[in-house]
């Protein structure tokens, strides 16, 4: 927020410097009287860029993804400040200012990357879960699965600044073109959204395979491992519904969800089996056996 108070600042103080060099310097030296005036404050906004994005990157690498939002949110306002100043800017300063997106790009894709990474690693186990009470006893939702689509509910409003960092991946653009192929993405608007559902695709995909992967891992039987992962589906339908994400997804799965209600149905239909054991041993009152004596034979006491 800071940041962006100071790039407002810059442009105003720009507007102003250029019209006092225009009013009393005269014209064969306004543009290098002009570069050296502005050069200190275009400098110290630079500088502030590199230390909030070394910051981000060091909170990326803790996983405090909420950090990652707030590049999204200062390329939103660089968007919509940088035509003006460069249009009072030199040359150099411009390629200074364009600089400072290109480290703000740069920061953004590396989170987006680094957020799969985090997931698939959990997943693959290249890290090392910390010990098994990481995931809940109980079956609930992890609070992986929460994060995930937590990121994903409150990246999605940055789809405009998301979109064009994933066109420069061919992991994405090529993806873009196919669906491109089979429906109308004529508008940078529908690219976009496109580009982030391809994106938020993979993340789920990633989601579903550790959930399955670990729950096989953590678990040691079948009841609690089908009621962890019916949990967790159920839970990651049920907040894309919520969040309208579903129709971001639907541009590269047209079933999305058709498949998690499948999913749901089979761990349902999976978790009522493990009850089997119980249910064969349990049958009407009128065909149990009788006590003689008070007293059951050892087969009956013990079925």
């Amino acid at each position: 927020d800071k940041y962006l108070v100071l790039l407002l600042g810059l442009q105003k103080l720009l507007v102003v410097e250029r019209q006092v060099v225009n009013d009393i310097i005269p014209t064969s030296r306004q543009n290098e009287v002009f570069s050296k005036v502005g050069m200190a404050s275009i400098d110290m906004i630079v500088k502030d860029a590199e230390q909030i994005t070394s910051r981000v990157m060091k909170s990326i690498s803790k996983k405090e993804w909420s950090a990652a939002l707030g590049v999204f949110s200062a390329m939103k306002h660089v968007n919509l400040l940088q035509p003006d100043i460069e249009k009072i800017c030199n040359q150099d300063q411009k390629n200074l200012l364009s600089g400072v997106m290109n480290r703000f790009n740069n920061t953004g894709k590396a989170a987006l990357d680094q957020f799969i990474e985090s997931i698939k690693n959990e997943g693959t186990g290249q890290v090392p879960m910390t010990s098994s009470s990481n995931f809940p006893r109980d079956a609930t939702v992890h609070q992986l699965t929460s994060d995930t689509l937590w990121f994903l509910e409150h990246s999605f409003p940055y789809y405009e600044i998301i979109g064009p960092i994933l066109s420069q991946d061919s992991v994405y653009s090529q993806p873009l073109q196919q669906i491109s192929t089979l429906k109308s993405l004529n508008q940078e608007d529908q690219r976009n959204r496109a580009l982030v559902g391809i994106y938020f695709r993979k993340v789920l995909t990633e989601l579903n395979f550790t959930i399955i992967t670990k729950a096989d891992q953590i678990y040691n039987n079948e009841a609690t491992r089908c009621l962890f992962k019916l949990n967790n589906i159920y839970y990651i339908l049920k907040s894309l519904q919520r969040n309208n994400l579903l129709d971001v997804v639907k541009f590269t799965e047209v079933d999305c969800e058709k498949r998690y209600l499948k999913m749901i149905d089979e761990l349902k239909h999976a978790y009522q089996t493990t009850w089997q054991k119980l249910l064969i041993n349990i049958v009407p009152i009128e065909d149990c056996p009788r006590p003689v004596n008070g007293r059951l034979k050892d087969k009956d006491r013990a079925i």
